[in-house]
């Protein structure tokens, strides 16, 4: 089946679809838990009275309503997705890229990156939710499931058990004061990590509503993945660089395994080193990561 999109001749509108399935899955959560019944005037915008349920400890709080929507985005997902993908067989790259786009501007759904500790330079001051192992760990984790994008494109051979499912939708800023809460192990995570690295795929986290809500976390590759293809191949703005940007030591030796990791073009050499695009750089580490003379790093950018 195909997707229609809401444009001039009037075809469906896919806000209006996405709205009542939030709302739908919104009001089987509540069915599912002792709440407290409450109106909510942010999802009665339409002017249609309209009963949230909420947690009374969390009513107050909107790092919740940002997760409860990245939880919603979470769930309608997969059916939008298996719908998709049949349009993979009837619609060129482009088309299906240009609705992507569309898609994602109006709903503010892409992904945010997010690099390894070992990318980033030992001196650097770092959070732990700008860190990708340690966020996994204090991230709801479920399990880890197959990338959707890898199993429809077919472009690559990378490894598809990457994608990290979460019970719940997860707001980075929440994770400040939380240890390991993950259902899988830290050493599930760091085999998932270092499938990812050993293959040059970017770390990311599938956000929506704002840069710091998710409800997946990804590894993604540059030819198959919705984001990341989107950006580099027809120009859709849905990936949200991470706060480092990578630099080159004079332990450089020009070797340019840095070139072929990354996937921004933000790295070329001259005179025998390795120089930085900063504004091309989204910060994911790979070419850190896969230096072998320590050569690169990641270091945080400047605001």
């Amino acid at each position: 089946m195909n997707i229609e999109f809401q444009d001039s001749d009037g075809n469906i509108s896919r806000r209006q679809f996405l709205k009542d399935t939030m709302w739908t899955a919104l009001l089987a959560l509540a069915s599912l838990n002792s709440f407290t019944a409450l109106t909510t005037p942010a999802l009665a915008a339409d002017g249609a009275a309209a009963a949230a349920i909420v947690p009374k400890e969390l009513v107050f709080n909107p790092l919740w309503w940002n997760r409860l929507y990245a939880f919603m985005m979470g769930i309608t997902e997969v059916p939008l997705l298996e719908a998709t993908r049949e349009t993979v067989k009837t619609d060129t790259d482009a088309e299906m890229f240009r609705r992507i786009g569309l898609l994602g501007s109006e709903l503010n759904w892409g992904t945010r990156v997010v690099p390894i500790k070992k990318a980033i330079h030992h001196k650097t001051e770092i959070l732990p939710y700008q860190e990708f192992e340690e966020l996994i760990s204090r991230s709801n984790v479920i399990g880890i499931g197959v990338c959707w994008c890898r199993t429809t494109f077919k472009n690559c051979d990378a490894p598809t058990s990457t994608c990290i499912h979460l019970g719940f939708g997860e707001n980075r800023l929440d994770l400040m004061d939380r240890g390991h809460v993950a259902k899988v192990t830290r050493e599930e995570i760091r085999d998932v990590i270092k499938k990812a690295e050993d293959a040059g795929l970017v770390h990311e986290l599938i956000r929506v509503g704002d840069d710091d809500s998710y409800y997946v976390i990804c590894n993604c590759c540059p030819c198959c993945c919705v984001g990341l293809r989107g950006l580099i191949a027809f120009g859709n703005k849905m990936v949200t660089r991470s706060e480092f940007v990578a630099m080159t030591t004079d332990n450089c030796t020009g070797c340019e395994k840095c070139l072929k990791r990354c996937h921004f073009s933000a790295r070329k050499v001259a005179d025998g080193k390795s120089t930085v695009d900063s504004e091309k750089c989204m910060g994911c580490g790979l070419c850190a990561t896969g230096c072998p003379s320590e050569g690169a790093f990641l270091v945080k950018r400047d605001a």
